[in-house]
């Protein structure tokens, strides 16, 4: 039932505390959003799921022998490096233990085809990496992590610097990949994500588990505008403990 658990997780850099005490478990199947302020220890929690970062407390237990595919933050990319994105793909074959003149399979290929026409990317299978927009861009990367099939995908701000339409295409493409994977996903775009997770985790330091995320939505906003969302309509919001309250651009964005 669960891909994911993790028992009074704490993680230490020496003095400094980046994690305490953490308990989560995650379903299978479900998308989970993991929000918090810069430094609240998110990537940290990540790389201790990815047993990059070993846990100074606790411990972290994946379900069986799932696999995880893993779509680290897009910052810095060389887009003029002369690759295309089949290639790009097909380096998510590739082992830790990377070999000279390592060559790829027919199955190899296929597999990369196949999934590259699932993501509607078949089109641009050999067009170079620079010529390619930041939503197309960041598909491929997706992609690449799941060539290998895994059980488990996890995502570092995936929708970071993409605009609206993008944004929209990567979470409606991973909302369909939650049918048969479990995915976590790292995001400060809070009001972009809601529609479409299932649970939520506020991380700085500690954690706090949503299973109903639109209670976490309705926190975020009373402490940005000091008071609570209420009863949402079309046209506005309504909250009986607020009279005479005009609703503004910055209540529709967070809505």
């Amino acid at each position: 039932m669960y891909d994911i658990n993790i028992e009074n997780l704490s993680v230490y850099y020496g003095p400094v505390c980046a994690l305490q005490n953490i308990n989560l478990k995650v379903k299978s199947n479900e998308i989970l959003g993991i929000m918090g302020p810069n430094g609240g220890g998110k990537t940290t929690l990540l790389k201790t799921i990815l047993k990059i970062i070993k846990p100074t407390e606790g411990k972290v237990s994946i379900k069986g022998d799932s696999s995880i595919g893993y779509v680290p933050q897009f910052t810095v990319f060389n887009r003029s490096f002369p690759i295309n994105v089949l290639d790009v793909v097909l380096m998510g074959k590739l082992s830790r233990k990377i070999k000279w003149f390592q060559k790829y399979s027919f199955k190899d290929k296929k597999d990369a085809e196949e999934l590259i026409n699932k993501l509607g990317l078949l089109e641009l299978k050999n067009r170079q990496i620079g010529q390619l927009s930041g939503g197309q861009l960041q598909k491929v990367l997706i992609a690449r992590a799941l060539i290998t099939d895994p059980k488990i995908l996890i995502l570092d701000e995936p929708t970071a610097n993409l605009d609206t339409k993008a944004k929209k295409e990567i979470h409606e493409m991973l909302k369909k990949l939650s049918e048969n994977k479990t995915i976590l996903i790292v995001t400060h775009e809070m009001k972009d994500i809601f529609p479409y997770i299932d649970t939520a985790a506020y991380v700085n330091k500690t954690l706090h588990y949503y299973e109903n995320p639109q209670k976490l939505k309705s926190e975020i906003f009373e402490k940005t505008y000091g008071y609570s969302i209420g009863t949402i309509n079309k046209e506005k919001v309504i909250d009986k403990k607020i009279t005479g309250h005009k609703e503004d651009e910055d209540d529709q964005r967070i809505i």
